[in-house]
């Protein structure tokens, strides 16, 4: 019988580990990740370990990585009700290139699709930023 290969879990125990900084602000929003190099000399891992680790957290949103740039931990925003005032209809898909590029959106963020009724084009909001729902107003 065969049996599939048990996986290296050390990228896991890398992510959680940074996932740890980030959560308790020793790596605070906007500020540069450590580079793969850095990550590898510091916790003496090989290049697949580090960048399996760091996948796993651009994968959760928690980095955002450009290619060229230094990569960053993920700012959080406050959230916005969107206005609801003749929707016609919401959907949520993640944005072409473009529209991540047009509107500052990072990579594995989706956008909630607005369409209004007697408005040919849709409005886009990026679901970090925005929420479906009633305002919430502080008295």
């Amino acid at each position: 019988m065969i049996y599939p290969r048990q996986p290296e879990i050390g990228h896991r125990v890398l992510a959680d580990l940074l996932r740890g900084k980030i959560l308790n602000g020793d790596l605070a929003p906007g500020e540069p990740f450590p580079s793969d190099r850095q990550l590898q000399g510091e916790y003496s891992l090989g290049r697949d370990t580090v960048r399996d680790a760091v996948a796993i957290l651009r994968a959760e949103g928690l980095i955002v990585v450009r290619r060229g740039k230094t990569s960053t931990v993920r700012r959080i925003f406050d959230k916005q009700p969107i206005d609801l005032t003749d929707v016609a209809s919401i959907e949520s898909r993640m944005p072409t290139p473009d529209e991540r590029d047009d509107q500052y959106i990072d990579e594995g963020v989706p956008v909630f699709v607005v369409r209004r009724t007697g408005k040919p084009e849709p409005e886009l909001f990026a679901a970090d930023r925005w929420y479906i729902g009633p305002s919430v107003a502080n008295d």
